[in-house]
């Protein structure tokens, strides 16, 4: 665990969040891709939301909260992944764009 800007709850989050939860329509069926996770929640209400697929993605110091909080949430039946996607990295672009497949 690193502590920084991916350990924070934003307050962006928070309202990006609720506003899934007032709309779920905008995820329910689809494949999410949280950028820049931190936490991984706005990616957590989408999965519990119904989106049919939902990655959180992070860099390498935030993956263990990720990955953490993955377990957490799979205990309450709520399901994401986790991939390290580095800003700019094109061969991390790749893997994760190729993981989920067509849109």
């Amino acid at each position: 665990f690193v502590s920084g800007t991916s350990s924070v709850l934003w307050p962006v989050a928070q309202h990006f969040a609720q506003s899934l939860c007032e709309k779920p329509d905008l995820v329910r069926g689809k494949t999410v891709i949280e950028l820049g996770a931190g936490l991984g929640l706005v990616g957590a209400a989408a999965a519990a939301l119904g989106a049919k697929c939902t990655v959180l993605t992070d860099w390498d110091g935030a993956l263990p909260l990720l990955l953490r909080n993955r377990a957490r949430l799979s205990e309450d039946g709520v399901s994401v992944e986790v991939a390290r996607v580095a800003w700019g990295d094109a061969a991390d672009h790749a893997a994760l764009l190729g993981a989920i497949g067509p849109a």
